[in-house]
């Protein structure tokens, strides 16, 4: 689901544009990813993610809130033979990721942080919106009409 800070609540909280619409960023999506990950739902999550990137081409940043990500772990197929063809490495995007703390430590523990940069997983929403509104095109920024987050004030035309 896309989410939005609503300027209506003391501390915009983020809620789902679908159930209320509320202006996006025009170069953040932010997303919430719920429910259960599991091997055979990686393909799944890339392709809604590959989707979006097409459907939104001028929201270059997406950030994925995943608080409520439950992970699975990963069992070694039955029928997989030792030396025999393995699964295809997934692509991992290169994107701004909010997990739970307990899906941080999974990632840490399987690698991923490394794929996806330790600078691109944050703990709370606040912290995300910090870190990768500085890094949005100024130039957009200075002609932008919305500014929906705080930190927007800092850039330029604010």
């Amino acid at each position: 689901m896309t989410l939005a800070p609503d300027p209506e609540t003391k501390r915009k909280s983020f809620v789902n544009v679908q159930k209320k619409p509320l202006s996006e960023c025009p170069q953040l999506k932010v997303i919430r990813i719920d429910g259960s990950i599991f091997f055979g739902a990686v393909n799944h999550v890339a392709e809604q993610l590959d989707q979006i990137t097409k459907n939104y081409p001028e929201q270059a940043h997406i950030l994925i809130v995943g608080g409520g990500i439950k992970l699975h772990r990963c069992r070694r197929m039955p029928n997989a033979q030792p030396g025999g063809p393995s699964p295809a490495r997934e692509r991992t995007p290169d994107l701004p990721q909010l997990p739970q703390r307990e899906v941080v430590e999974v990632m840490k523990r399987g690698g991923c942080n490394k794929n996806i940069g330790e600078e691109n997983v944050f703990h709370s929403k606040r912290q995300a919106i910090k870190s990768i509104v500085p890094r949005l095109d100024p130039e957009r920024c200075r002609r932008c009409k919305v500014r929906i987050f705080y930190e927007c004030a800092q850039m330029p035309g604010g």
